[in-house]
């Protein structure tokens, strides 16, 4: 139980001394490439083997693509790779046949308060 106490702490140090500063403009460039996938992966969304959705917060953005057919990551697919390169966390699974792919950035940076 201390190391649960001595990370209450640390956070509860971090949350007095530092706080969260949004960054729009990697908000608005996620945006931006969630656009230019939508068009990269426009086949594959009209035969609806592939969906694709974007989420927000005023922190973060999460783009979620689903497959029933596969999604293959290749050159062919420029901003997909950009998106897997610049996404903070990624999570594939499978469920149910379909192959799910969750992509979420974080969009913020910590900057000390002012006292």
């Amino acid at each position: 139980m201390s190391d649960f106490n001595d990370l209450m702490t640390k956070v509860h140090l971090l949350d007095e001394n530092y706080s969260r500063l949004a960054l729009k403009e990697k908000q608005d460039k996620i945006f931006k490439l969630y656009e230019g996938l939508y068009e990269e992966l426009n086949e594959l969304i009209k035969e609806t083997i592939v969906n694709i959705k974007i989420d927000s917060g005023e922190y973060d953005v999460t783009i979620m693509i689903t497959s029933s057919k596969g999604l293959l990551i290749s050159e062919l697919y420029v901003i997909l790779n950009k998106l897997l390169f610049l996404a903070d966390m990624k999570n594939i699974k499978i469920v149910e046949g379909r192959i799910i792919l969750k992509l979420w950035f974080r969009c913020w940076e910590y900057r000390k308060k002012e006292k």
